[in-house]
C-alpha cells in the first residue's frame, strides 16, 4: 500500500502517440490497473533498491517501471519494451526542472578551496 502511493495515478503519454492509464484497483488494495491497448493489466507495485517503482503483472507477463522523469512498459515472457517514453505530469515537470539546490553537477569553487586558488 505505500508503494501504491507512490504512484503517479492517472494518463500517460508516450512514444509513438500511445497511451497509459494508470488507476487504483477498486477489488485489492493497494494493486494498481494498468490500461493499454485496450487491455487492463492489475499489478502489485513494489519497491526497487534503486528507487524505482515496479508495477509487477499479477499474471507475470507485463511489468512497468517508473522513475522520477519516465515510464517504461515490459512483456517480460517476451522478453522486450512494449513501450517507452510514457510520461505523467508530474514526470514532465521533474523532467522540466532539477531539483532546488541541486544543479548539472558542476560544483562552483568556494572561497579559499584549492580550487578557487588555481584561477
Amino acid at each position: 500500500i505505500s508503494a501504491a502511493a507512490l504512484t503517479h495515478f492517472g494518463d500517460y503519454r508516450c512514444e509513438r502517440g500511445e497511451r497509459l492509464s494508470l488507476t487504483l484497483n477498486r477489488v485489492h488494495d493497494g494493486f494498481v490497473d494498468v490500461a493499454f491497448q485496450g487491455r487492463v493489466h492489475t499489478m502489485r507495485p513494489v519497491l526497487s533498491h534503486t528507487g524505482a517503482l515496479r508495477l509487477e503483472d499479477v499474471r507475470g507477463q507485463m511489468l512497468v517501471v517508473q522513475i522520477p522523469t519516465k515510464s517504461m512498459m515490459f512483456d517480460t515472457r517476451l522478453g522486450r519494451r512494449v513501450v517507452d517514453n510514457c510520461t505523467h505530469e508530474a514526470q514532465r515537470q521533474a523532467a522540466a526542472a532539477p531539483p532546488a539546490g541541486e544543479g548539472i553537477g558542476i560544483a562552483r569553487p568556494y572561497p579559499g578551496s584549492a580550487t578557487a586558488a588555481l584561477r
